[in-house]
């Protein structure tokens, strides 16, 4: 369970990210982490790009990366489902006291994609 937590341990492997000057690699990430939360559109998830980038120039494997996603899971699960039952809007479809919606339905992807690029984004800084 323990390793799967990817966030703060540290990959050894020569690449550029791993040589700048940890200031830089702070102040990139604390830009990566605003910019994901002041993003209210699709196009402002071009957020990915970097991030893409950021793992190629990082040499640490994909696989490494998922792998911390797995810590999340369950606070994943928890806010999509939140989201999706308990935000107002035009109803999908209707269980007991429960309705999804489709404004819930786009908030969930939204902060279940925000929430994946936090800990990726995150991760490459300790990485």
């Amino acid at each position: 369970m323990l390793r799967d937590i990817t966030l703060g341990q540290y990959y050894p492997v020569d690449s550029l990210l791993h040589r700048l000057d940890p200031r830089t690699k702070l102040f990139g990430t604390l830009v990566y982490i605003v910019s994901l939360f002041i993003a209210d559109n699709l196009w402002a998830y071009l957020a990915a790009i970097f991030l893409i980038t950021a793992i190629k120039l990082s040499n640490v494997p994909v696989k490494f990366m998922v792998r911390g996603l797995k810590s999340i899971m369950f606070l994943l699960l928890l806010s999509v489902s939140f989201n999706l039952f308990l935000t107002p809007g035009t109803p999908i479809f209707k269980i007991g006291f429960l309705q999804m919606t489709w404004e819930g339905l786009r908030f969930a992807a939204f902060m279940a994609i925000r929430l994946v690029y936090l800990v990726m984004g995150s991760t490459i800084l300790t990485l």
